[in-house]
């Protein structure tokens, strides 16, 4: 069974690079986590239990909430993925592409923090 465990976990979120480092974050910070870790036990308790009651409305409820949540977490808040992310796009070579895309860059509020022409 942990073998299960541990394949979620490897499968579910970014990788564990570092067995040692991650073991002792883990122990460091024991207290934090285990707190932590009962809280979200708990939350899926519940959600298990409203699951096998076929409660739909609970179950909404939930997730309603949890997007709530993740919708409030801007590029600018701790925990937040990084905003920078590589764009590559195939463009015709005639006068007036780049600024095309550029221009609908902009239109979106993306910012360029760099451009290679290949």
């Amino acid at each position: 069974m942990r073998d299960d465990n541990a394949a979620c976990l490897i499968n579910s979120g970014p990788p564990v690079i570092d067995p040692t480092m991650w073991s002792q974050i883990l122990l460091n910070n024991s207290e934090d986590i285990l707190k932590q870790l009962a809280e979200f036990q708990a939350e899926l308790k519940e959600v298990a239990r409203e699951i096998a009651a076929g409660d739909e409305a609970a179950l909404y409820d939930f997730f309603q909430k949890a997007k709530i949540s993740r919708d409030k977490l801007g590029p600018d808040q701790f925990g937040a993925a990084p905003g920078h992310y590589d764009l590559f796009v195939n463009i015709p070579d005639q006068v007036g592409a780049l600024a095309d895309v550029t221009r609908l860059l902009e239109e979106a509020g993306i910012s360029i923090v760099s451009l290679q022409i290949l």
